[in-house]
């Protein structure tokens, strides 16, 4: 039984070592591919979360950016309110400069009126019996002066109505 077993063995080593090799060959292989996949995700886990990270540090910032967004919208409120408070301070300061040059333009027609008022009563002075110079010029047919108050002013000597040269009566 010794000897079987024997022969058996060795015939069994014999034609089993090179399947055995060859499994153990591919095996290798295997165990090659395997860590080389190993080492792959690693390093792929590695980026992974170098990329997460990133990822964290954008989202943070985009958070950041985002408050700073609501800050900045909020002083863009506050300003075009300010802005709609200075447009309606404007239109009121420019309604007074319109009252303004109206009135002016009033005063400054009354002002008109008045100089050339000045100058008619300058070039045609309104007759007046209490100055001597205004007026008419009296007409006396005698170098004599008029008599006392009482008497009667002698009326002026005819004129011809006959046209004279320039066709103007005298």
């Amino acid at each position: 039984m010794v000897d079987l077993h024997t022969v058996v063995d060795e015939h069994v080593h014999r034609e089993f070592a090179p399947v055995v090799a060859a499994i153990e060959t591919r095996f290798d292989v295997q165990d090659a591919k395997i860590e080389t996949l190993t080492v792959a995700v690693k390093e792929l886990t590695g980026a992974m979360a170098a990329t997460n990270t990133r990822v964290e540090d954008l989202t943070a910032t985009v958070a950041a950016t985002n408050a700073r967004a609501g800050d900045l919208t909020a002083a863009v409120a506050a300003t075009n309110a300010n802005v709609e408070s200075l447009t309606a301070k404007v239109a009121t300061q420019n309604a007074r400069i319109g009252a303004l040059y109206w009135m002016f333009g009033t005063l400054i027609a009354l002002f008109m009126v008045l100089v050339a008022l000045g100058v008619y009563t300058y070039l045609f002075p309104p007759p007046s019996t209490a100055s001597g110079n205004s007026g008419p010029a009296q007409q006396t047919t005698s170098g004599e002066p008029p008599s006392d108050a009482g008497s009667v002013t002698p009326a002026p000597a005819a004129t011809s109505l006959t046209p004279t040269q320039d066709r103007d009566e005298p």
